[in-house]
């Protein structure tokens, strides 16, 4: 009996033990990456560096797990804890030379597109978040509210972003960010966003404001994330439901799949005004180098020309050279992603 119950509490005291100090990273199914959302709980003032008893020991042990939980919870769901700052995202020494405070606003109206949140305001920057990107642009293109409705200005320079049904429980979260973005330097000497960002600006005196909300809604994804890299590699229909709460389809092109098939499901959900995106294989082959098709990569589809198909890159640039079949896209694309709303 006696040995029994030693074994018993030797596995509760390994159950209670921190095991993770920094979460593991994550894939395109997303994991977080990045470093603990709080610390231990410390021992009060005076008190004994370890407690003597095994009780005490196992007692200490889950204190620690349960402060390290709420604090990792309260960071995800983007509650801010007394005494503690929140911390920005880390982003990729490779792509970004630091953090800058840009001066913006949310949303400006852009010259020629007569609307304040238009689908070609996002472009994609030094991170392969190609999906989130493309995510805004088919979301601003046809139900541009809802992007509207994501973003909250809570005044002295502090936005809050909502997520909807993110999480292994399909919680909402709040992230509260701020214009504060990795940057990078431009030939000229001025600085730009290194990431997702608007080319929209608008002038305000001596001032010009650029666009922030493809980047407010980036850094919130990030932060909830962990980290800027933490969110490279996904799928379009995930985040369009991060954005929305809505339900999206994702639909797997197989080698069974007909073109007939691609023709109906795309013809229709342009058809009914549902935000559209593709992902491509990861080798596009002769047919997508004569396109300018870049292999694992999002692309919104933007528009059916007399039965064809327009892809549009999140990049901003090096869109297809031209429209495409049914039959072409079966030979180039792995994915299909559909927002039902």
């Amino acid at each position: 009996m006696k040995r029994t119950s030693l074994l018993v509490a030797s596995l509760l005291l390994c159950l209670v033990a921190p095991g993770h100090a920094k979460p593991p990273a994550r894939g395109a199914s997303g994991a977080l990456v990045g470093e603990d959302a709080g610390s231990s709980a410390e021992l009060p003032e005076g008190a004994a560096s370890q407690p003597t008893s095994f009780a005490a020991r196992v007692g200490a042990q889950a204190r620690r797990l349960r402060d390290r939980l709420s604090a990792h919870h309260a960071a995800r769901m983007g509650l801010e804890l007394e005494g503690e700052r929140k911390k920005d995202p880390k982003y990729g020494r490779d792509d970004a030379e630091g953090y800058h405070t840009f001066a913006g606003v949310p949303f400006v109206e852009g010259r020629g597109d007569g609307r304040e949140i238009h689908a070609n305001d996002p472009r994609q920057g030094a991170l392969g978040d190609c999906y989130v990107i493309s995510a805004m642009i088919a979301i601003a293109r046809t139900d541009p509210s809802k992007i509207r409705r994501m973003i909250t200005d809570l005044g002295g320079g502090r936005y809050e972003v909502h997520l909807y049904d993110v999480g292994a429980f399909w919680t909402d979260s709040k992230q509260v960010v701020t214009a504060r973005l990795p940057y990078t330097t431009n030939d000229d000497g001025s600085l730009r966003p290194a990431y997702g960002r608007s080319t929209d600006t608008r002038r305000e005196g001596e001032r010009t404001l650029l666009e922030l909300w493809p980047s407010l809604i980036e850094k919130a994804y990030a932060q909830y994330e962990g980290s800027y890299p933490g969110i490279e590699s996904g799928f379009a229909s995930s985040a369009m439901s991060f954005m929305t709460g809505a339900d999206t389809d994702h639909d797997m092109i197989w080698p069974w799949t007909s073109s007939s098939w691609i023709q109906t499901r795309l013809s229709n959900a342009l058809r009914d005004g549902h935000p559209v995106c593709v992902g491509t294989k990861s080798d596009v082959g002769d047919l997508g180098a004569e396109l300018g098709l870049v292999g694992g990569h999002a692309y919104v589809v933007w528009a059916q020309e007399d039965g064809r198909f327009r892809l549009y890159n999140p990049w901003g640039r090096r869109h297809p050279s031209r429209t495409l079949t049914a039959s072409e896209l079966r030979q180039l694309i792995r994915n299909v992603y559909v927002g039902n709303f």
